[in-house]
């Protein structure tokens, strides 16, 4: 299972990688991650104190590679797996988490509730 929370959930830039997978659901993480602005697209980043919403896709092996790419996987991001809350429970789910933040960055508002609001379309 693969949770993303920006440019590649549906209707965003990236969402054509994921063509052919399958939709999961809507989930949501612990409270333990910010989202910065980082202009064309968010970042999330640990440690923090938010939820992320974000969207979960049953992703093969080779879909997950193909993202790794685009994702900078090891470069610019890390894949790491994480417990992800949806509303028929826990799944576990692979994310991708800033490796460097960068300190001028905007961080996101969250909403009331704690939750981090969802990215806007672009």
């Amino acid at each position: 299972m693969l949770f993303v929370y920006g440019s590649l959930r549906r209707g965003f830039h990236n969402h054509s990688y994921l063509q052919g997978t399958r939709f999961f659901g809507e989930g949501r993480t612990r409270p333990e991650f910010d989202l910065v602005d980082l202009g064309d697209f968010p970042a999330m980043v640990r440690p923090g104190r938010f939820h992320v919403q974000g969207e979960i896709y049953q992703v093969n092996r080779r879909t997950l590679d193909e993202v790794d790419l685009v994702e900078g996987n090891g470069i610019f991001y890390e894949r790491i797996a994480e417990m992800i809350f949806t509303r028929t429970g826990e799944v576990e789910c692979w994310l991708y988490v800033l490796i460097e933040p960068d300190t001028g960055s905007k961080p996101i508002a969250p909403l009331p509730d704690g939750v981090t609001k969802i990215w806007r379309r672009r």
